[in-house]
């Protein structure tokens, strides 16, 4: 268990290689331990690892030992976490349909468990991969302020910082540019002071960043810059809310 929370912190601080090798010593103490959970919630931590790292199909095996293992031993909240990322791989391997089944009854069964962590995690998930590109900007607006809200009730800034992110993709469908790089910017300047940087989170802000500077040009977006680096997150979070 230590091995596997030394891995959940140097994912979370960006350092993919040490978490990987953290993970595979604590799946093969598991092995010999014989406790097949403990050798699926190394697999599974080794999947989301290999999800980071965009290989997709790697990605998609361990998660889905992993996820045979816990359904077998009953472990539902695992199997939540496990489906969670399994459906953002199916959609990355192009498997959409699969995808939007697995996440939708995923939120369906994290309600149902009160697993609040998994609901707001997978209603962003939903909105990235479903709502936003097929263009319902209501219903997205409304599930990210669902899981916002959640994340606030349960104190976890890294995770308001991410959907910031989300939050930046729907003004940006909304052609609020402005006010999306004044957000964005709070966020990347809370998680620079927080310690986080999963390098998904990263490539896509990076990509956010690029977008914005292409749609407000150098001037305006700087300005923008400066303004949102200055803002507290309580206050982009609020912002985003009302948006």
């Amino acid at each position: 268990q230590a091995l596997l929370a030394a891995a959940f912190l140097a994912e979370l601080t960006g350092d993919l290689p040490t978490a990987e090798r953290w993970a595979v010593e604590a799946l093969a103490l598991h092995r010999a331990l014989g406790d097949p959970v403990g050798e699926a919630v190394a697999k599974h931590q080794m999947g989301y690892h290999a999800a980071e790292a965009a290989d997709w199909p790697r990605a998609r095996d361990l998660l889905e030992e992993s996820l045979a293992t816990f359904r077998e031993h009953g472990r539902r909240n695992d199997v939540l976490a496990a489906t969670r990322t399994l459906a953002w791989v199916y959609d990355e391997l192009g498997d959409r349909d699969r995808s939007r089944a697995l996440s939708q009854r995923n939120l369906a069964e994290a309600r149902s468990l009160g697993d609040r962590v998994i609901e707001a995690t997978t209603l962003g998930s939903i909105t990235s991969m479903f709502t936003l590109p097929d263009g319902d900007l209501e219903t997205a607006r409304q599930d990210l302020q669902a899981a916002m809200r959640i994340w606030v009730e349960l104190g976890d800034r890294i995770a308001q910082t991410t959907d910031i992110g989300r939050f930046v993709d729907l003004l940006l469908v909304g052609g609020e540019e402005e006010l999306a790089a004044r957000l964005l910017a709070s966020s990347v300047r809370e998680r620079a002071e927080l310690g986080a940087a999963e390098q998904w989170v990263e490539r896509y802000n990076a990509e956010r960043r690029l977008r914005l500077e292409e749609r407000l040009g150098p001037d305006r977006f700087a300005a923008a810059w400066e303004a949102g680096t200055a803002m507290p997150l309580d206050e982009a979070v609020r912002r985003a809310l009302d948006a």
